[in-house]
């Protein structure tokens, strides 16, 4: 993924801070979006797809330690980096126990944050492709699964089939079904199982 696909979220209080790190993440490519404290931040992530954000800790309205709280929460998974005064140890500590990737102490260099920003990119670009890569293979599965249910359901008992045949490809297609559209991790399993218990009807 080319630099200027990546969509990062600046969510820092000072405006000097805020601004000065947009103009050399742009010289970069990135595309930026930019908040003055949390609750804004939260409001751009709901609206906008974020690939990565750099927050800083304390902030009024809401501070970026219960922002992150919230990204995990919602299931957020982009890589989220803290910007943290000496002062703010416990907090930067806290921060990392809620989820931050990583964290810059202030004051700190362009430089220095930029690599921290590429090298969570290139990370959290691969786990994207590996995510995409699984997906299109549980999409390719369940339609599969759907395509045989609908045809197997839509023959005649005249067939010769046993009724346990058609209870077993309902169950195979709610099975899946279920499994697939909650993201759980058993969606596998329970294919096979389903799938195993389907064969013994041929």
């Amino acid at each position: 993924m080319e630099n200027n696909k990546y969509h990062i979220l600046i969510v820092e209080d000072d405006k000097e801070i805020r601004d000065g790190v947009e103009i050399y993440l742009k010289n970069q490519g990135y595309q930026v979006w930019k908040a003055a404290n949390g609750k804004e931040g939260l409001e751009i992530v709901a609206q906008e797809e974020i690939h990565l954000a750099i927050l800083d800790i304390m902030m009024p309205v809401m501070d970026g330690v219960t922002m992150l709280m919230k990204l995990r929460e919602q299931n957020h998974e982009f890589p989220v980096i803290m910007l943290s005064a000496k002062s703010e140890e416990v907090d930067k500590i806290m921060g990392l126990n809620m989820g931050a990737d990583d964290y810059v102490t202030k004051p700190f260099t362009p430089l220095e944050l930029l690599a921290r920003v590429n090298s969570h990119l290139r990370r959290y670009s691969k786990y994207l492709t590996a995510v995409s890569g699984e997906e299109q293979e549980k999409s390719h599965v369940y339609t599969i699964v759907c395509t045989v249910t609908r045809n197997e359901m839509n023959m005649s008992m005249e067939d010769g089939l046993s009724s346990n045949f058609f209870v077993v490809i309902k169950d195979l297609h709610a099975d899946c079904s279920s499994c697939f559209l909650h993201g759980t991790s058993n969606f596998w399993n329970t294919a096979k199982d389903s799938l195993s218990g389907f064969s013994r009807h041929f």
